[in-house]
């Protein structure tokens, strides 16, 4: 199985750094390119785009599961909707999986299509949340997050998370354990 590797990560970078691609084109070819790899992993899948403001999921109808996210990060002040994000059904881990976020509140990310069941220890490592913090402390920078998945289920494996600040670009991974 894949483990997303099917697009050249540094060409892409060198591409995006070298001006060779704006955000814009970056967009199109991160989800183009995950859309593709998705497809050839999982087969039968019903991918649909849906916009909400600055972002835009992927998401795989016929599966009921996220492929990816992008858009320009925005800053956010209202609270946390802990009521909504409690509803949001998780499968059995012995609390090792947590609602998280693909795009975190403080970023413009919602509830209900941007959570995801995320390891506790990844949701808040030091390494994705430098990621968050990239984007926070640049509002409007473009953000992407694939979600790689290793079953039928749900819950992601993996996770491609990709910031653009300043005309460079952060690409990095992460296992979803």
């Amino acid at each position: 199985m894949s483990d997303g590797s099917a697009m050249d990560q540094d060409a892409l970078k060198c591409d995006f750094e070298q001006g060779r691609l704006d955000e814009a084109a970056l967009a199109k070819r991160l989800s183009d390119g995950w859309a593709v790899a998705y497809r050839a992993r999982s087969g039968d899948s019903e991918i649909v785009e849906v916009d909400q403001g600055q972002l835009t999921y992927l998401f795989d109808i016929s599966a009921a599961r996220v492929v990816s996210v992008w858009g320009r990060a925005v800053s956010v002040t209202a609270p946390r909707p802990t009521t909504r994000m409690r509803g949001f059904p998780l499968p059995p881990s012995d609390g090792e999986l947590v609602r998280g976020h693909l795009v975190a509140h403080a970023i413009g990310g919602g509830t209900d299509i941007n959570l995801i069941p995320q390891s506790a220890r990844l949701n808040i490592s030091g390494a994705w949340r430098r990621l968050e913090r990239l984007a926070q402390s640049n509002p409007g920078a473009f953000l992407a997050v694939e979600v790689g998945y290793s079953d039928d289920s749900q819950t992601p494996a993996r996770f491609t998370y990709v910031v653009a600040v300043d005309g460079m670009l952060t690409i990095e991974r992460f296992a979803n354990v």
